[in-house]
């Protein structure tokens, strides 16, 4: 129904092309937030920022590493 109004309105390129740059930006977003969040590990661990932790690990110190449910 949205894309016949769109149609209609002659607008669907633009809605297409400013839906794209939000998913650009959300990914420019989220590559950013992975490499604060690797920065401030970093600091956090220390010398063991480079070690591997297990599953077992994280349960050891409560925490839930099962992957998410999609919905």
């Amino acid at each position: 129904m949205l894309l016949k109004v769109l149609e209609r309105a002659g607008q669907v390129g633009p809605v297409l092309a400013s839906m794209g740059r939000s998913r650009d930006l959300c990914d420019k977003l989220w590559d950013s937030y992975v490499d604060t969040m690797k920065l401030v590990l970093g600091i956090l661990l220390g010398e063991r920022s480079d070690a591997v932790f297990t599953s077992a690990d994280l349960r050891g110190i409560g925490v839930d590493d099962t992957e998410p449910r999609e919905s």
